[in-house]
């Protein structure tokens, strides 16, 4: 139960700093050729995502552009909290008062059924909680590529080079993998 409590704790932080990341950078540049500014900030939970959006917007990107290159970053350097691997919602005010809400949350596998998680006339929650069918298809990078083909100026490309950077160079990539059963705790570290 702590463990459940902690990681409901990493998400509502995770989720909460997420969007004062789109907040505070929705106010520095927003899309849009009238919407160009010379002063801005980023706020994240790690200085390298920090630093990768200010490196977009200080390259001539704009809030959506940074957004991106925070996510992605914030997926290499915080990646128990977000990444390309789940799924995201992206809110936008655009220079003209527009507001503009992406949906780039998990979808299911195009082979799921309306009875996947039916075994012999019964649904089994189980099934739908751990293991290979509960997990969806994710959404996020779907999510990030219309939000810079619609109101970046900037590619994915672009954006997603310097968190592959850190993750090669730095070593910034850690990944924990705990087993349902919680007897063992497996590490990796990727790094020189």
């Amino acid at each position: 139960m702590k463990r459940q409590q902690i990681n409901l704790a990493q998400a509502l932080w995770g989720s909460l700093v997420w969007s004062l990341v789109i907040l505070v950078t929705g106010f520095v540049a927003l899309s849009g050729p009238a919407a160009n500014f010379t002063n801005g900030m980023v706020a994240t939970v790690h200085p390298l995502a920090t630093e990768a959006g200010l490196n977009v917007l200080k390259q001539g990107g704009n809030a959506i552009d940074a957004t991106v290159a925070v996510a992605l970053t914030l997926g290499v350097v915080d990646g128990e909290n977000s990444g390309i691997g789940g799924g995201c919602f992206m809110l936008i005010r655009r220079a003209n008062g527009e507001t503009v809400a992406i949906d780039g949350r998990e979808t299911a596998p195009a082979g799921a059924s309306r009875d996947i998680f039916v075994r012999n006339g019964r649904a089994k929650t189980e099934l739908s909680q751990t293991g290979a069918l509960a997990s969806g298809v994710p959404g996020s990078l779907a999510a990030y590529e219309f939000a810079l083909s619609h109101y970046g100026r900037k590619k994915l490309k672009e954006l997603i080079s310097p968190a592959a950077e850190i993750a090669e160079i730095k070593g910034a990539i850690h990944w924990a993998m705990e087993t349902f059963s919680g007897s063992q705790t497996w590490h990796l570290r990727i790094g020189r």
